[in-house]
């Protein structure tokens, strides 16, 4: 499915260590740890009231974390491309509606931030954990990229698609390097949950 380009661009900021909640860092880059596998990719929902120390966040705010901790950020740099979605197939032909972030090289899953903590979100907070940088990123959530992100949900709940075999077999070399990467485990993580692994370390 071609992505659907929206209006809005992403803004970004870089951050410090300060920046960001110690305890739920550690709980995280534990938890990044304990992965056997050095190319794995995760992502958190969390509480931005918790997770970012010195941002003035907004009640309809809703934020994730982005581990891309073996990756570097100048792999996947800024960009000014809008926001844009698109249904995916994984390996084992499981279909998301996904958020493509950072010029279409990410591929968010929308159940990845689908617990939001506002009825109406008006910006998803990204915070990008690269092995060199710390950067936060805001996007704007319009009714637009809403009703996209809805349709592409519906699209891949159809029972009429190619196979994940059958899309790799008709795609060519270099469209196929172009794939986004998938950020497919995908989790939520509060301050608690953190407390209790420090507490039962």
């Amino acid at each position: 499915m071609q992505a659907i380009v929206q209006k809005a661009a992403p803004s970004q900021k870089q951050l410090s260590s300060s920046d960001v909640d110690a305890q739920l860092m550690r709980s995280i880059q534990n938890y990044l740890a304990s992965i056997d596998h050095i190319d794995h990719v995760a992502s958190f929902f969390v509480d931005p009231y918790e997770l970012l120390i010195n941002e003035e966040v907004l009640p309809d705010d809703c934020c994730v974390l982005v581990a891309l901790h073996t990756k570097s950020a100048t792999e996947f740099p800024e960009t000014t491309t809008n926001a844009s979605c698109m249904v995916i197939t994984t390996p084992s032909d499981q279909r998301f509606a996904t958020l493509l972030l950072r010029g279409d090289k990410i591929a968010l899953p929308d159940h990845a931030f689908a617990a939001w903590n506002a009825p109406q979100p008006r910006r998803l907070l990204v915070v990008y954990l690269f092995s060199d940088a710390i950067l936060l990123e805001k996007i704007s959530l319009d009714d637009e990229l809403i009703e996209n992100l809805s349709v592409c949900g519906i699209v891949a709940q159809s029972g009429n698609h190619l196979t994940y075999a059958e899309l790799q077999a008709e795609a060519d070399d270099a469209s196929w390097e172009t794939t986004p990467l998938r950020i497919l485990d995908n989790r939520h993580i509060e301050t608690i949950d953190a407390e209790n692994v420090e507490a039962s370390a």
